[in-house]
């Protein structure tokens, strides 16, 4: 019901440019015409599969349109894309001995959670921010874009910290000494007081 009211909608605002444009087509309908004439047996070919994928297609629409009903649905369908752009990367990496599997699945996993709550977070800023078309797709990528910028660094954080508690272990665990840094007080230094006057 709502899709034909969308349908509805959408026909009525584009009334006025088919009106403008008609009679441009009607000019060019006569050159057009032997050109459709030889195409159309070759459509008429085609259209058996057509229909035989249909009800595949229809199902598959069915599928989006449930995950786009929900802020969810619409975060699994961004993580879905971010876990293919990836994997399809990774895989080339992989392929060419740049990186291991683990890293692969790993960094695919990443970005595809990633794009996922950028997605569900943009959905949601559209969401409180309404308006028309432009307005949408601009909060869309402003909100996308920040929020997987976010995800990234955080990411990068948590990844360094885990990166220096391995070496920490390893130091450990060959026997080293593990040395604590003191951060030097400059406070006394001539460059550090206002015109390099001592005090």
């Amino acid at each position: 019901m709502v899709g034909a009211q969308v349908v509805a909608q959408a026909g009525a605002q584009a009334a006025p440019q088919i009106a403008q444009v008609a009679p441009q087509v009607a000019q060019v309908a006569p050159q057009v015409a032997p050109e459709i004439a030889k195409v159309a047996p070759e459509i008429a070919k085609v259209v058996p599969d057509v229909a035989q994928v249909a009800p595949q297609v229809a199902s598959s629409l069915n599928f989006v349109q449930t995950l786009a009903a929900s802020t969810a649905g619409i975060g699994v369908i961004g993580a879905v894309v971010g876990a293919s752009g990836a994997a399809a990367k990774n895989i080339k990496d992989h392929r060419d001995g740049l990186i291991p599997a683990k890293w692969a699945v790993y960094d695919t996993s990443k970005e595809g959670l990633g794009a996922g709550v950028a997605t569900a977070a943009s959905a949601v800023a559209v969401g409180a921010v309404g308006g028309g078309l432009a307005l949408c797709l601009g909060t869309a990528v402003v909100a996308a874009t920040a929020t997987k910028y976010l995800w990234d660094r955080s990411i990068e954080k948590i990844e360094l910290t885990l990166h220096e508690n391995d070496e920490a272990d390893e130091i450990v665990a060959e026997g080293a000494p593990v040395e604590e840094s003191v951060e030097e007080d400059n406070s006394d230094r001539p460059e550090y007081h206002r015109r390099g006057y001592e005090l």
